[in-house]
C-alpha cells in the first residue's frame, strides 16, 4: 500500500511538472506563430519582424476571430507527439512489447513508465488546447461587440471551416505520429519483423485473423506464414509441432476476421501458449473447445 501511494505521488508530481512545461510551450508557440503579428509590440521577447506569421498576418486583426486559430500549431505538435509516444501493443506492431514503440526494449527510458504517462497526459494534454480552439471558433461565429455590422454568413462559414481545419489537422497529426513510430520500429528497432508485418497485412486483407500477442513461432505457424525464415522458436520439439499442427487444422476455419468464436480461440491460445500452463484453461473454455471440435 505504501509503495502504491508513493507511486501515485510520483505520478502526480511528474504530471504536474510536465503539464506546466506543456502549457508554457503552448504560450510560446502561440506568440511565435501569430500573437506578435496580430498585435505588434505586445510580445516582449519578439520583434514584429521575427515571428512566423501563420495564424495572423499583422495587416489583419480580426474582431471576428480567424479560422486558422492561434493555437493550431500547438495542437498539431501535441497530437503528433501523442501518436509518436504510443506502445507497440496500441499500434498493433508485431514482435514487441515496448512501452515506447520507437525505442529499443533495452533502452533505459523504457523503464520510466511514470514519465511516459506524464509526457502523454501532462505535457501533450497541456500543449494541446481544444477548449481555447472552441472559444476561438465561437468568437469567429458570433464576433465581438462592435459598432460595425458583420456578415453572418461569412462568420458562419469561417467558423465551419475553422472546426474542420482544427479537427482534421489534429487527427492527421496524431495519425502521422503513429505512422512515424511504426516506421522507426520496423526500420531500426525490429527490422526483422517488417517482412512478417507485410505478410500479415496481406493475409488480413484476405480476411485471415492473426493474434499479434502470440509468441513468434506459434503466431507464424498457426496462420501458415511459411515464406519467412524462422530465427526464433519457443520449443522446436517434434511433439510440440505435431500438437500445434493438429490444433491448427481443427481451428483453421475459425481464424477469420469477425468470426463469432475468435474470442474463445484467443483466450485458449493465450493461456496455453503465453502462460504455457494447460491447467489455467477454464472448464467453460475446455467445453467450448470440445463442442467446436477443436483439438485442445
Amino acid at each position: 500500500e505504501t509503495s502504491s501511494s508513493s507511486l501515485l505521488i510520483v505520478n502526480i508530481c511528474y504530471l504536474a511538472l510536465l503539464a506546466i512545461c506543456g502549457a508554457g510551450c503552448r504560450i510560446v508557440l502561440a506568440q511565435f506563430f501569430g500573437d506578435e503579428c496580430a498585435n505588434p509590440g505586445t510580445v516582449g521577447w519578439l520583434s514584429a519582424g521575427s515571428p512566423l506569421c501563420i495564424t495572423a498576418d499583422g495587416a489583419y486583426v480580426s474582431r471576428e476571430g480567424n479560422m486558422v486559430f492561434v493555437d493550431l500549431p500547438a495542437n498539431m505538435i501535441g497530437s503528433f507527439l501523442m501518436g509518436l509516444l504510443q506502445t507497440t501493443s496500441s499500434l498493433g506492431l508485431i514482435g514487441g512489447n515496448q512501452p515506447i514503440a520507437w525505442l529499443k526494449a533495452s533502452s533505459p527510458f523504457q523503464k520510466y513508465t511514470s514519465l511516459h504517462l506524464a509526457f502523454r497526459t501532462g505535457f501533450c494534454g497541456s500543449l494541446t488546447t481544444f477548449s481555447s480552439w472552441n472559444s476561438a471558433m465561437v468568437v469567429t461565429l458570433f464576433g465581438t461587440s462592435s459598432g460595425e455590422q458583420h456578415t453572418v454568413a461569412t462568420c458562419l462559414f469561417r467558423a465551419l471551416f475553422g472546426y474542420i481545419i482544427g479537427m482534421e489537422t489534429a487527427l492527421g497529426s496524431y495519425v502521422f505520429g503513429k505512422k512515424v513510430a511504426e516506421w522507426i520500429y520496423y526500420k531500426f528497432v525490429s527490422p526483422e519483423m517488417y517482412q512478417e508485418a507485410v505478410a500479415i497485412y496481406n493475409m488480413e486483407d484476405k480476411g485471415v485473423y492473426i493474434n499479434p500477442n502470440l509468441p513468434t513461432f506459434e503466431r507464424r505457424f498457426l496462420v501458415r506464414i511459411d515464406n519467412i525464415s524462422e530465427t526464433t522458436t519457443t520449443d522446436d520439439s517434434m511433439d510440440r509441432t505435431e500438437k500445434l499442427h493438429s490444433w491448427r487444422q481443427s481451428t483453421e476455419d475459425v481464424r477469420r476476421i469477425g468470426h463469432a468464436d475468435i474470442q474463445y480461440l484467443n483466450e485458449i491460445e493465450e493461456t496455453l501458449l503465453l502462460n504455457n500452463n494447460s491447467n489455467k484453461v477454464s472448464k467453460e473454455l475446455e467445453e467450448i473447445a470440445i463442442d467446436r471440435g477443436w483439438d485442445i
